[in-house]
């Protein structure tokens, strides 16, 4: 028995429909993935520039009691 032209149009349009999901589902995995990197990238930033921040403010009052002592 032979398939009618629209249910040959239809099960190519499925198709093609789950190939673009596939296609799409991989891109938002990739996506996904970036996301999750940059994200951890940020929180290692924040707590360097955490870290580098108490360091100068440390050096700072280190500088002022020294210079307190001077006077």
């Amino acid at each position: 028995m032979r398939e009618s032209p629209d249910l040959q149009q239809l099960e190519s349009r499925v198709s093609e429909l789950i190939e673009h999901y596939r296609a799409l589902k991989a891109r938002y995995d990739a996506l996904h993935a970036e996301h999750a990197k940059l994200a951890a990238d940020r929180q290692r930033l924040i707590e360097y520039n955490r870290m580098a921040r108490e360091k100068i403010e440390h050096m700072i009052a280190r500088l002022r009691a020294m210079e307190s002592t001077d006077d």
